[in-house]
């Protein structure tokens, strides 16, 4: 079973606990993750030049004033004597730079199986690291799992099966802007119990 996330890959497997020799089993990835492209950004003048514009059109002087008092152009030089103009040179700061950047990622899967023909064992712990390339954007989660197969008798079994009864996460719910809602990280607590009988 394979789920897709916006920033990653959840693999969810079926394994169950197996009789014979203790098996130690390690599965883990690390990434790097670039952006690809950056849109381009209005440098100072020509932004102001666009809005400034764009506000005279749609309402006139009451539109106008507002940015010509906080960019000091227009009829408001007096703390901006070069008006407009002194933006001409100003060095674009592309707000994209310092909100999308390079991240790394990397998650870890440890299991032990082993067993008797009458009890077999299961334990498993995961760590999810998933750096986002978005500023302050990050998902990390420490959980564990446990399965138990018990023979009581010749046609009798009992089986226990515990998901996630640890769980360390800084994560609360769906992030809007990356999940559509169809799935969500496995972070839900069970706890299954049941009982085998053959004839």
């Amino acid at each position: 079973m394979c789920k897709r996330q916006a920033n990653g890959v959840i693999l969810g497997t079926t394994k169950g606990a197996k009789e014979g020799r203790v098996v130690v089993s390690y599965k883990g990835y690390a990434k790097f993750n670039t952006p690809t492209k950056y849109m381009d950004a209005l440098n100072p003048y020509d932004y102001l030049a666009y809005s400034w514009a764009s506000a005279a059109s749609v309402g006139g002087n009451s539109y106008m004033e507002p940015l010509e008092k906080l960019y000091g152009i227009g009829r408001y030089t007096t703390t901006n004597p070069g008006g407009i103009e002194s933006y001409r040179n100003v060095k674009t700061d592309n707000i994209q730079k310092k909100i999308y950047g390079d991240s790394f990622s990397h998650n870890h899967d440890l299991s032990v199986t082993g067993g008797t023909e009458k009890t077999k064992v299961l334990f498993g712990v995961n760590y999810m690291d998933e750096d986002g390339m978005k500023l302050a954007s990050y998902y990390r989660r420490a959980n564990v799992s446990l399965k138990v197969n018990q023979k009581i008798a010749k046609n009798l079994r009992v089986y226990v099966d515990v998901n996630n009864p640890f769980v360390i996460t800084n994560w609360t719910g769906l992030d809007p802007e990356t999940d559509n809602g169809t799935y969500a990280y496995p972070n839900v607590t069970s706890y299954n119990f049941g009982v085998s009988i053959s004839f």
